[in-house]
């Protein structure tokens, strides 16, 4: 697939940002294997002898939503990551200056089954289109005050996980 600069630039972005990421898991005494990343996961997490699949997002601005991605390609009609991911655990990234300042740790599985129910009780809304990816993509925003706080927490990113020099990134 031919991808814009735009697009490249993001996906340089991203990785930029899993290696930050990484770094935070590392720190808190995770073991991380990014080679199983697929449609599926991003990344699979082994703490304390347990093991969880996690996919990431990133936003680059802070706001009170978080982004899902029901279409991946609108042109192709591909499902979006919302459909794809069998995570146990999503990680939405909320980053500033180019560093992941928090994130929401959202129990994926949880938070899949509630989002019907939550459609129903909202039956039209916003949808946001990006062209920052594989094509055309149609994203709904989720209010973070909507989605039951028995889902998810936020965990902040110390400054620590910024300090070293990232050249070599």
């Amino acid at each position: 697939m031919n991808l814009n600069k735009e697009t490249q630039d993001y996906f340089k972005l991203e990785n930029k940002m899993n290696k930050f990421m990484g770094r935070f898991y590392e720190s808190e005494g995770c073991i991380c294997d990014w080679t199983v990343s697929d449609k599926k996961k991003d990344v699979l997490l082994t703490h304390k002898e347990k093991e969880y699949k996690v996919e990431l997002k990133y936003r680059f601005k802070e706001f009170s939503d978080i982004l899902i991605e029901l279409i991946q390609d609108i042109s192709t009609n591909n499902p979006g990551w919302f459909y794809e991911c069998q995570a146990d655990r999503l990680h939405y990234v909320i980053c500033i200056d180019e560093k992941p300042k928090y994130f929401y740790a959202i129990k994926y599985k949880k938070f899949k089954s509630w989002l019907p129910e939550y459609f129903k009780k909202r039956c039209a809304g916003k949808y946001i289109i990006s062209t920052k990816g594989y094509g055309t993509t149609l994203n709904i925003p989720i209010s973070i005050e909507s989605i039951p706080n028995t889902f998810f927490k936020k965990i902040h990113i110390p400054k620590e996980s910024h300090e070293s020099d990232l050249s070599e990134m």
